[in-house]
């Protein structure tokens, strides 16, 4: 519920609604906005990234548009600013009659429809204006939506209505930085009604707002907000632009995927999808992510596309199946434990600046987003080759040049160190425990690489031998684990065997030249 202490700013908790609730609120009782239903809902759905892009309680900001326009004009409201003008904050808009601003289609908001250009330039006016007074001076915003001050459209006015108007006890009546909750709309700021009860300018726009925000509260419409749609909003909140795509994408007519708990998956697996389309707009991306699908489905056979997130050259970000689906991304070891990113290039090309921030964006929010961590398993994030420990037969050239990225990533966010899998950079080898053969346990066990006695280094991969026994060569001992018996050390490692090695030169030096004869 919102009410007037309710704060507008909640950075990673916006997604209070969704936007089926609110197009749901503007037809509510039979009422019919000024737009038809496609612009409609390419309004509700921009207005929900935004809101999150600036970290603005959506049903606060779209209770304020449904207080400024009466639900978009859908029913007798005053006619001072015009459905065309793409103005759902009154800005400019005063006592004076003035008709406010107009938003059109600008260059800063490239879309392939005009339309949506000029809807997101409505918007973010309206998110700017209301940073000025949420956060005060450009200089002062989030370094995050700092870009978008030049849409501030209004700063000017706000800034001397800052210096200039006052209480009736002379005092200043501020403007900028000076909302923190939904009450602070009040003796003008915005905009003002006269609250009939006491006579005086009080809190009469700050109410009609809290009225407007809990009557999309209330809208039952569409499916409640889930894990996927929280991860969504939560990478939209930081500044991605994120496109939801799961009902967009093929799905197989008879094979229904397998599912997972939340916390079944412990791994990122970052892949490449090895087709080079090259940056491309809007529509373009989702032509090439529809294309994989369908390629997934029909040729491969598989239920769905193999992945959960997908990343475009362009930086957008695209939602493509539910993180309970188990992606045929990678080998069965490794599927159900793994979470599926995917940039959408071949081996070879070159990922932008932005593909690459999208990705960091995915995986930062499912490292430290709040109560994420805890809901899900995840430890880690890694290339698709290096999945290997998983299932050796993941030994690909997949992810190509975001590889490096997976291990500097890794590298650079220690906290998400896996108490079952360690990689050994000098060797380029893992060691895991997987399911019961507890290989990491046992090295760790026997000294890792504690001196003077160390396992040491991995030298190879863990194999499984035609005996039922698991092995793997370390520097100094041979590991051995046997399915229902444990582990065990067996045999010399390879430091050992240099050191016979040496040891018969020697001897073979010392020895008479015809010893051989």
């Amino acid at each position: 519920m919102v009410t007037l202490d309710t704060a507008i700013y909640q950075p990673g908790h916006t997604a209070d609604v969704t936007p089926v609730q609110m197009l749901a609120v503007v037809y509510a009782n039979g009422h019919r906005p000024a737009y038809d239903r496609a612009k409609m809902d390419a309004i509700a759905h921009r207005w929900a990234y935004w809101s999150d892009v600036f970290g603005f309680l959506r049903s606060v900001t779209w209770g304020q548009a449904g207080h400024e326009t009466g639900w978009f004009w859908s029913r007798v409201t005053p006619n001072q600013v015009q459905p065309s003008q793409n103005n759902w904050g009154g800005l400019g808009a005063d006592n004076s009659g003035a008709a406010g601003a107009v938003f059109g289609p600008d260059p800063a908001f490239p879309h392939d429809d005009p339309q949506l250009s000029a809807i997101d330039h409505g918007i973010v006016a309206y998110m700017c204006h209301l940073a000025l007074y949420i956060h005060g001076e450009p200089a002062r915003w989030p370094e995050r939506i700092r870009p978008y001050a030049p849409f501030a459209y209004r700063l000017d006015a706000v800034r001397w209505a800052h210096a200039n108007r006052r209480l009736p006890d002379g005092s200043l009546l501020g403007f900028l930085g000076v909302v923190t909750v939904l009450r602070d709309f009040v003796n003008c700021r915005w905009a003002h009604t006269r609250d009939l009860e006491c006579g005086t300018l009080a809190n009469g726009y700050a109410r009609g707002i809290e009225v407007k925000a809990n009557e999309v509260l209330e809208q039952t419409g569409g499916s409640p907000v889930g894990l996927t749609e929280i991860i969504r909003d939560r990478i939209a909140a930081r500044g991605i632009e994120v496109h939801d795509l799961r009902d967009q994408l093929e799905r197989h007519a008879s094979k229904s995927p397998e599912t997972r708990p939340p916390d079944a998956w412990r791994y990122i697996a970052i892949h490449h999808t090895g087709v080079s389309r090259g940056r491309r707009s809007l529509a373009g991306d989702i032509e090439s992510w529809q294309g994989h699908a369908q390629f997934h489905v029909h040729t491969r056979g598989w239920p769905t596309i193999a992945y959960d997130i997908g990343v475009s050259l362009s930086g957008r970000l695209f939602i493509l199946q539910d993180i309970a689906i188990v992606g045929y991304h990678a080998y069965e070891g490794a599927n159900y434990q793994t979470l599926a990113i995917a940039g959408d290039l071949t081996g070879t090309n070159t990922p932008t600046p932005e593909m690459l921030a999208a990705i960091e964006t995915a995986c930062d929010v499912f490292s430290d987003a709040p109560e994420l961590p805890s809901l899900l398993g995840h430890t880690g994030v890694y290339g698709h080759d290096e999945l290997v420990f998983l299932d050796s037969r993941n030994s690909t050239d997949c992810p190509g040049e975001l590889l490096s990225w997976a291990r500097e990533y890794r590298n650079r966010t220690g906290p998400q160190n896996d108490p079952n899998a360690e990689h050994f950079e000098e060797t380029g080898h893992w060691i895991v425990n997987q399911d019961d053969i507890r290989m990491l346990d046992l090295w760790r066990d026997l000294g890792g690489l504690e001196e003077p006695d160390p396992v040491g280094y991995p030298l190879s991969g863990m194999t499984l031998d035609e005996d039922g026994v698991y092995r793997q060569i370390c520097e100094n001992r041979l590991l051995e684990w046997r399915v229902g018996q444990g582990g065990r050390s067996g045999g010399l490692g390879q430091r050992y065997m240099q050191l016979m090695g040496q040891m018969g030169r020697v001897q073979l030096a010392m020895s008479p030249d015809d010893a051989a004869v």
